[in-house]
């Protein structure tokens, strides 16, 4: 799993050389938001789960679709709100 102490920063990079799953932030509290960015490392097409507590932009409840090249480059921004973290999406960005 991938973790992320907020208090260590607000923005990362993890480059996926397997399939992952990333953990909820930790240290975070109401209104804090952060961006992770995700390189397709390796052979590429590897996938990431993300945490029940994100909720994905237009309904993906979690779920998020990667570039699959590897080298390509996509992220996640978030913002926490009570439980939940609402994030968006970009991919792609080759």
């Amino acid at each position: 799993n991938i973790s992320w102490d907020y208090a260590l920063g607000y923005n990362a990079e993890v480059t996926l050389t397997a399939n992952r799953t990333l953990d909820a932030p930790t240290n975070v509290a109401d209104g804090d938001y952060g961006t992770l960015v995700i390189v397709q490392g390796g052979a590429g097409s590897y996938t990431l789960t993300l945490p029940a507590s994100f909720k994905v932009v237009n309904g993906g409840a979690g779920a998020i679709t990667l570039s699959t090249a590897a080298g390509s480059i996509d992220s996640i921004s978030w913002v926490k709100r009570g439980a939940d973290f609402l994030v968006s999406v970009g991919v792609d960005f080759n």
